[in-house]
């Protein structure tokens, strides 16, 4: 079954690398301003990712646009900026340390086969099986950040009582 691909995939480097370079969007430095090609349309990266075997370009096509990928130019500066960010990374640590690693209840694949998702505007997180597509778990991720960050702070601390001198 073809992969979608995601900022954790191992091909996610050499597809980023095409879509930014000449057959891409062509991003270049001109008199000191980034420019960059984009038509407003998913083309290029669906053609590049066409020419990708066992890559599913619809479903990659499809996850590119729940993360904002919406263009080809989109795709980079939505989607890549996916890779592993901070809140995705804290909640796969957040379960590894609560030992609850999330399988898919629809087809049983494990946490290496979830995408992680990120965070909205509204701090919600949805984590997706890459394997069916289906919806594993939905969590408010900056909650559960400020939880455990509270957690590991066990604030007020316990101070040593002052010595007294004479």
């Amino acid at each position: 079954m073809p992969d979608i691909l995601t900022v954790d995939h191992p091909r996610w480097a050499e597809f980023k690398d095409l879509l930014e370079g000449p057959e891409g969007c062509h991003f270049r430095e001109e008199g000191g301003q980034t420019r960059w090609t984009c038509g407003n349309t998913l083309a290029l990266a669906e053609k590049l990712l066409r020419t990708m075997s066992g890559i599913n370009a619809e479903a990659t096509l499809a996850h590119f646009g729940r993360h904002g990928g919406y263009c080809d130019c989109e795709v980079l500066f939505n989607v890549a900026s996916l890779e592993l960010g901070e809140i995705a990374a804290a909640a796969r640590d957040l379960c590894a340390k609560a030992g609850k690693e999330p399988k898919c209840p629809t087809c049983g694949a494990g946490p290496e086969r979830m995408d992680w998702g990120s965070a909205n505007a509204a701090h919600i997180s949805v984590v997706l099986c890459l394997a069916c597509g289906a919806e594993v778990a939905r969590y408010d991720a900056l909650a559960a950040l400020e939880a455990e960050a509270a957690k590991e702070k066990a604030w007020p601390k316990k101070r040593p009582a002052p010595r007294r001198t004479r």
